[in-house]
């Protein structure tokens, strides 16, 4: 399923390790427009470096108590990043996926964080 890319916009930083933090709406998991300009830029560091690779780390509330719903939920979240990234070029193998649901240490819940690794 091809990613589909919505007009809301949610924010996406950068933070000073480097990683990538991509904010989704309460229950969506469709990839804002803001985390575009980010991701585009990533894709292109990365062709340009073989030894660069990406952990995608998903975390949802879900919509409802459920942690098996906020689990699913988060993977979503990450597959869409994920197939975002293989359009622009990122060989799949060089992505990996967590999908952590409930389990954001303090942080906020509804996001994405792209890990930048060096092989």
């Amino acid at each position: 399923k091809p990613a589909r890319v919505v007009a809301k916009s949610v924010p996406t930083l950068t933070t000073t390790d480097g990683t990538i933090r991509i904010g989704f709406g309460k229950s969506s998991s469709d990839l804002p427009n803001s985390a575009t300009g980010a991701l585009d830029k990533l894709a292109r560091q990365m062709s340009g470096n073989s030894d660069l690779r990406v952990q995608l780390h998903g975390y949802a509330n879900g919509a409802s108590d459920s942690p098996r719903q906020a689990r699913r939920l988060s993977l979503f979240r990450a597959l869409s990043v994920r197939t975002y990234l293989m359009k622009k070029g990122v060989r799949s193998t060089r992505i990996d996926v967590r999908a952590l649901g409930k389990k954001v240490d303090g942080e906020a819940a509804n996001r994405v964080d792209v890990i930048i690794q060096k092989s």
